[in-house]
């Protein structure tokens, strides 16, 4: 990280630009990774997800080269009501890869009462 804050210190193109950083911890993934999304290249409406899973080899802790479907996870308030308020300071796990979308419901939820598009990655 050093070396490319320098790099772009030295920059002349960009030495007068506002640049925001986004730092992340890596943490290696157990069992598999993936991503949900409510852009509006996936969805036109805010509740509706679109869910991908990349499975984690055992033996190198690193993805495989495929990915797979979580497909839909569409929020229906009228259905079940998730209060994802109760789990913002909790970690949130999953045992079994047949509730992955389920527990994905929750942080979709949450950005949903937040009426907000975003993309998570885990």
């Amino acid at each position: 990280m050093e070396n490319c804050l320098k790099k772009i210190t030295l920059d002349m193109d960009i030495d007068k630009q506002n640049i925001p950083l986004v730092i992340q911890k890596l943490i290696i993934p157990i069992a598999a990774k993936g991503h949900l999304s409510n852009e509006r290249r996936c969805y036109e409406e805010k509740r509706d997800w679109l869910g991908e899973l990349e499975e984690i080899s055992a033996k190198t802790a690193l993805p495989d080269k495929f990915e797979i479907s979580l497909g839909n996870i569409n929020l229906r308030n009228w259905r079940r009501k998730i209060s994802a308020e109760k789990y913002t300071n909790e970690t949130l796990g999953c045992n079994l890869s047949s509730l992955i979308s389920e527990v994905l419901k929750i942080p979709a939820t949450w950005a949903y009462i937040r009426n907000v598009r975003l993309h998570y990655e885990w």
